[in-house]
């Protein structure tokens, strides 16, 4: 089980311990920035690659897609809004959120 470093602020340590396989306390970090702030878009992107992985699908998009609104430049937030929704079987919303990630980053092959 990982620790969260104390020289990291509260994002980078949540990303560090899902980094790390240490989900419960990437959770916790990411519940308590969201405490803090309901709009931290990487935040609410952290819980929502969570929820994705716990099978909470409907719950990933909801928050993928608060975290796409507040940051539409972010090609990362976009293009895992795209899967969530893709995985939730709303191809046409995904394929927008796709192009939307490749006019931001339009190098990334995974994106086509």
């Amino acid at each position: 089980m990982s620790k969260a470093d104390p020289s990291l602020n509260p994002m980078e340590a949540a990303y560090a311990a899902y980094r790390d396989g240490d989900r419960a306390l990437a959770e916790r970090l990411y519940a308590e920035a969201l405490s803090r702030n309901p709009k931290d878009a990487a935040a609410l992107q952290g819980q929502g690659v969570l929820r994705f992985e716990q099978g909470r699908k409907q719950e990933a998009v909801a928050l993928l897609g608060q975290a796409a609104a507040l940051a539409p430049a972010s090609a990362g937030i976009r293009r895992n809004h795209a899967a969530a929704l893709a995985a939730n079987g709303r191809f046409a919303e995904a394929a927008q959120e796709y192009r939307a990630a490749l006019g931001i980053e339009p190098g990334v092959a995974a994106d086509w």
